[in-house]
């Protein structure tokens, strides 16, 4: 039964990272270095390489610096 499971969370898994167009965050990342991971999301979801010179790029700068604040 448990190596029946294993295999379908396997195969599940698989199928989503190998045959779709997916962005994986985590929280540990967004939490660590919300600057990387936010610029990263953006990117992905604008279909995009750089965010340079936009509003997306300053806002994720100040929410970035934000939380970097006590």
């Amino acid at each position: 039964m448990v190596k029946q499971e294993i295999t379908l969370w396997r195969d599940f898994h698989r199928y989503w990272i190998e045959t779709k167009d997916v962005y994986f965050l985590r929280y540990e990342d967004l939490t660590s270095d919300p600057l990387t991971t936010l610029t990263g999301v953006f990117q992905y979801l604008l279909g995009v390489s750089t965010l340079e010179g936009t509003e997306i790029e300053h806002r994720i700068s100040q929410l970035a610096s934000d939380a970097k604040k006590p």
